[in-house]
């Protein structure tokens, strides 16, 4: 079974670089990629409808789609935590440009090292993001080999 891949979309497929927000290079081969890898759940304060039309101008209808919905939640983390013990069963990752402190999300239960921060700056933060998710999943793998 494929891991749960947690994915916001404001500051990890749209970042800051050239002067401008703007759309990350590499968008569709990233997109391909974590959906290869993972069940992409899209995390996000958009609204469904919203990521759904977004998903259609980026030519990524052929793609699963699922969606998270924690906006009756005040926080991420907090949805994220009411989930414990069904993502308990599952090897699962949060990727954000807005990740709460360690601490705050070690009391909510939420492993930090589950949870990667996305640096909202920089044409090319979506590779190097995959070669992050890419040595966990290698570490997950020998983990469960083991």
């Amino acid at each position: 079974m494929k891991p749960i891949l947690l994915h916001d979309i404001d500051g990890v497929l749209f970042g800051e670089y050239a002067g401008h927000f703007q759309l990350r290079p590499g968008l569709k081969n990233w997109m391909t990629w974590a959906h290869e890898h993972f069940n992409v759940v899209w995390f996000t304060a958009w609204g469904e409808d919203k990521v759904k039309d977004l998903c259609h101008v980026l030519y990524l209808r052929e793609l699963p789609f699922k969606f998270a919905d924690w906006q009756s939640f005040a926080e991420k983390e907090l949805w994220l935590s009411s989930k414990g013990s069904t993502l308990s069963q599952t090897e699962w990752f949060w990727i954000d440009d807005n990740i709460p402190e360690s601490n705050k999300l070690r009391s909510l239960g939420i492993d930090p090292e589950r949870c990667l921060q996305v640096n909202p700056e920089g044409a090319q933060e979506l590779e190097a993001l995959r070669e992050r998710l890419e040595a966990l999943l290698l570490y997950a793998h020998r983990k469960t080999a083991a």
